[in-house]
């Protein structure tokens, strides 16, 4: 696979499952802990073109010190809290 972001398309995701959220994830960190929940994505979001909400940049390098698992970086084309989009973490096993 291909992961050159910079001039592809991020690939679009719909998500069988509810998707909380949150910022300041720390994805380099082997001491990340979700916090600063934002916003929960409904499942089989879509945009205003039907399209899946969700866009997924990276899988983050260690799982959550809590044991909720992996967490990937998604665009939320829909935004969270007025910013239109929004980039997010989301929980990877909510894809």
């Amino acid at each position: 696979m291909d992961l050159d972001w910079e001039h592809r398309r991020r690939p679009a995701f719909d998500n069988p499952n509810y998707c909380p959220e949150y910022a300041n994830y720390r994805p380099w960190s082997s001491s990340s802990l979700q916090i600063d929940y934002l916003n929960t994505v409904p499942p089989h979001a879509t945009d205003a073109s039907g399209s899946p909400r969700l866009r997924i940049r990276y899988l983050a390098k260690y799982p959550s010190t809590d044991g909720s698992g992996y967490y990937v970086m998604a665009r939320d084309s829909l935004g969270v809290s007025g910013f239109t989009p929004s980039w997010v973490f989301i929980p990877y096993n909510c894809l």
